[in-house]
């Protein structure tokens, strides 16, 4: 079992016809991407998180190992540095952090956690 956005799924559905072929919709099934549950790593070798340009970078936790061999964690945008710059510069999408520098060797990356609720003041 493989967990799917089902939002997606039904949305996408939404536009076939209502006597639909149970083949197409076991294809559209199989070929949804496979959620990634929250707090857990994504390999870039899997896959790298979307990115669409003009809408703002979005941070993500990046994991990489130092020459050593040690485990880093940062806090990395994954953005096109050409845009982030200006629009003239040639682009690029690439992991970077606060102050644009290119973080090289990245494998694995996640989304970072929701900010706190606001919580209701008595």
């Amino acid at each position: 079992m493989r967990a799917i956005d089902a939002d997606r799924l039904l949305k996408m559905m939404s536009h076939w016809k209502p006597y639909m072929d149970m083949d197409k919709v076991r294809k559209a099934v199989q070929n949804m991407p496979t959620l990634t549950p929250p707090n857990e790593w994504v390999s870039v070798e899997e896959r790298l998180p979307e990115y669409n340009p003009g809408t703002g970078a979005k941070s993500y936790w990046v994991a990489k190992k130092d020459s050593a061999g040690n485990w880093q964690m940062k806090i990395a945008q994954y953005c096109d540095y050409g845009y982030a710059m200006t629009m003239d510069a040639e682009t690029e999408v690439t992991w970077r952090d606060w102050d644009f520098t290119k973080i090289v060797n990245v494998t694995h990356w996640m989304s970072l956690p929701k900010p706190p609720a606001k919580e209701d003041q008595k």
